[in-house]
């Protein structure tokens, strides 16, 4: 009897008073622990709106209320939805996200949302709470819920991007895909080997807890060779077919899985020379934009990518430039100054070496393309420096 009126009560999250929205989170979250109420349609949107809520001391009873009682009593909350809170953050509703379980109008949700990129650091936000209170386990599932929920089916055109850049709005899309693939390359959603989602962990043996995290680990490899590296491939066709700026959003989660997997990235790149080639050449590019925008051009002006915001050097960057940034500048910004890229010429020269031995092979020349044994040993202690010496050795040795 009591969730029939839920959503209205819900709605008083959005009231202006201060005191009677943190009046009405108490009360639901009784009801929710008791069992008066179920985590049904948009309940969680309501809370996680108060996760970023503009009174500091709501924020934090919210964050507290959410990552502990309610999180123990329904422990796979966030997993569960974390596919649909960013196309509810987004503003995005599409028939063909049915089965993503959106049961919501569009009123509602123009109302729980954050779009577009000014208020991109709202959606950051909730996305980060999310991922600090999931185990290893967790975040692997995560991990799969974005690969099939959202990109997969992009590369499958099931979820349309627009043939124009011009027509790409903040409730577009293009702008899910852009956060999915800044949630799957930021620091949040790989495996921590403890923290938040771990506590339990305090109570088991050593032993146990370290057979668990490998457990996790060997998951999660499998995971990327056998499901995220081909979708990604997928969508890097699409979004190349489109002429999509979103293609630098792809080209820096390339980047970050072979920063993170480099030894699984490459042994699938191994299979595609041409497409090991084709990456190398990208993330070449990718690479020089980078650099273009963090000094000036030339010409001696600052230089200006489509849909980024370049702040030239010596000009401390604003409010109002920071505002207006793109999310992918914004953390590009936030992470340059701990991030140490992965050495860009020590990946070019795998991808290379690894499309000139193809073509050299096509060619019939058996010793063309080869490596000496110093060589090689160098090349791979460079790529792989944690790989024991006389790992590699060349076809002539």
């Amino acid at each position: 009897m009591v969730e029939v009126y839920v959503p209205t009560i819900a709605a008083c999250f959005m009231n202006p008073d201060v005191l009677l929205r943190r009046n009405v989170l108490l009360m639901l979250t009784q009801l929710i622990l008791q069992g008066y109420i179920k985590w049904k349609d948009s309940l969680l949107h309501y809370f996680l709106h108060l996760v970023v809520d503009d009174d500091a001391e709501l924020a934090h009873l919210a964050r507290h209320v959410l990552s502990g009682p309610l999180l123990q009593k329904t422990p796979h909350l966030f997993t569960t939805k974390f596919v649909e809170t960013i196309f509810v953050l987004n503003n995005v509703i599409l028939p063909s996200v049915s089965a993503v379980g959106l049961v919501m109008s569009d009123a509602e949700v123009h109302a729980l949302s954050f779009c577009g990129a000014d208020l991109f650091p709202n959606r950051w936000k909730i996305y980060h709470f999310m991922l600090n209170t999931m185990s290893d386990f967790q975040k692997v599932d995560v991990t799969g819920k974005l690969t099939r929920g959202i990109l997969e089916e992009v590369s499958e055109q099931k979820l349309p991007l627009h043939d124009n850049a011009k027509d790409i709005q903040d409730n577009s899309v293009e702008r899910v895909v852009q956060d999915t693939l800044l949630v799957l390359s930021s620091s949040e959603i790989k495996l921590t080997h403890g923290g938040a989602g771990d506590d339990d962990d305090e109570l088991e043996p050593s032993s146990m807890k370290e057979a668990t995290r490998k457990l996790a680990s060997k998951l999660s490899k499998k995971n990327l060779m056998v499901n995220v590296i081909p979708v990604v491939i997928g969508v890097k066709h699409q979004l190349e077919a489109k002429r999509s700026p979103v293609m630098r959003y792809l080209l820096h989660y390339i980047q970050d899985l072979m920063t993170s997997f480099k030894e699984e990235v490459m042994d699938v790149l191994n299979t595609d020379p041409q497409l090991a080639k084709e990456i190398a050449f990208d993330l070449k590019q990718y690479k020089a934009m980078k650099l273009a925008k963090s000094r000036p051009s030339l010409g001696g002006g600052p230089a200006v990518l489509p849909g980024a915001s370049i702040v030239p050097l010596g000009v401390t960057s604003t409010p109002l430039l920071k505002k207006h940034m793109t999310p992918l500048t914004r953390i590009l910004r936030e992470r340059r100054a701990s991030f140490n890229d992965y050495s860009d010429g020590t990946l070019f020269s795998v991808l290379s070496w690894m499309s000139e031995s193809s073509d050299c092979r096509r060619r019939g020349d058996e010793n063309a393309g080869l490596l000496s044994d110093v060589q090689a040993e160098n090349l791979a202690h460079r790529a792989y420096p944690h790989r024991p010496a006389g790992g590699v050795r060349s076809r002539g040795g």
